[in-house]
């Protein structure tokens, strides 16, 4: 075999091995968010009152809930239920101290998320069943981390 066909079937058999990799589009993804699995129906959880419903939505916050993230203080945290299963959780949070806090736990545990715009705090990881946001906002001094599990938050019209 000559040096150029050794080379190729290398680089078939290196190819062959990474696509057959399962698809990961940022590492660590989360098969929960804080402690609960995706998926669980309401009726399984305890503590939580429902806040609002919007676009077949429920939002339901947990009484008794931790509020931080890490070290971060948060203003609220909000869990997200379609078809009475839990698919999102936003946690609301102020201040550019909480922000940097939150960006450098999410950046050490899923990696550097995508920025469109370099000037705009705004992030995103799409995972293959886990989307996050992270978005901040330098004038109000708000921002928000949101979770969505595709599988079943993809799911609504």
């Amino acid at each position: 075999m000559t040096h150029t066909g050794t080379c190729l079937g290398g680089l078939i058999l290196v190819l062959v091995f990474v696509l057959a990799q399962p698809a990961r589009a940022f590492q660590n993804e989360p098969n929960n968010c804080r402690g609960m699995e995706w998926g669980t129906e309401y009726h399984k959880l305890k503590g939580f009152t429902k806040v609002t419903t919007r676009s077949s939505l429920d939002y339901y916050t947990k009484k008794g809930e931790e509020m931080s993230c890490g070290d971060a203080r948060l203003e609220m945290v909000v869990y997200l239920f379609f078809e009475k299963k839990l698919c999102g959780v936003i946690l609301n949070f102020k201040s550019s101290p909480n922000f940097q806090t939150i960006k450098a736990a999410l950046f050490d545990q899923y990696g550097k998320g995508y920025q469109a715009n370099r000037y705009d705090e705004k992030y995103r990881w799409a995972g293959t069943n886990v989307n996050i946001t992270l978005e901040y906002d330098d004038i109000t001094r708000k921002g928000t981390v949101v979770y969505y599990y595709m599988p079943i938050y993809g799911k609504i019209r």
